[in-house]
């Protein structure tokens, strides 16, 4: 069984690296601060998926003001 952890952290590790590096996810550091944080860093320099957008909105901002009904 704890093979099969381990594949699937793995896996969730690289979809992440993938997602960041590509700028398709928002990095949240409340809950970790490994080094992903410079993959956003990364993609955030390069202004790609989200980053290309000059103001992208932070999810947990947009779900906050849809829920105020803004």
């Amino acid at each position: 069984m704890g093979k099969i952890v381990m594949v699937i952290l793995w896996v969730m590790s690289t979809a992440t690296e993938l997602m960041l590096k590509k700028g398709f996810a928002w990095y949240y550091t409340a809950y970790d601060h490994r080094l992903q944080l410079d993959w956003e860093k990364e993609a955030r320099a390069k202004r790609v998926g989200l980053w290309a957008s000059s103001n992208p909105q932070k999810p947990w901002e947009y779900r906050k003001d849809k829920r105020e009904g803004r």
